[in-house]
């Protein structure tokens, strides 16, 4: 399976990782389950990532591409206790 990612092919998605991280300043990988060009915008990569069960409120989030963080995101994660698994 390969990915793209930013214009650079990604064999799997091994090179590629997120972390969040909480207020308590505990870091959690993220599983990215799906990376692809977002349609329609130029340059533009959409990520589907899983964050743990009970991680929820407010987190740094950033991708990791072959070992190197990104700048960090504040993202507030919302459990609905309604969707799927």
């Amino acid at each position: 399976m390969r990915k793209w990612l930013a214009g650079l092919l990604i064999p799997g998605l091994t090179a590629l990782g997120a972390l969040a991280e909480d207020g308590a300043q505990r870091v959690f990988p993220l599983t990215v389950e799906h990376a692809s060009r977002l349609a329609g915008v130029e340059r533009v990569t959409q990520l589907v990532v899983r964050p743990p069960d009970g991680l929820a409120g407010e987190v740094l989030f950033s991708v990791c591409l072959r070992g190197t963080p990104s700048n960090k995101a504040s993202v507030i994660i919302q459990n609905s206790g309604s969707g799927p698994p």
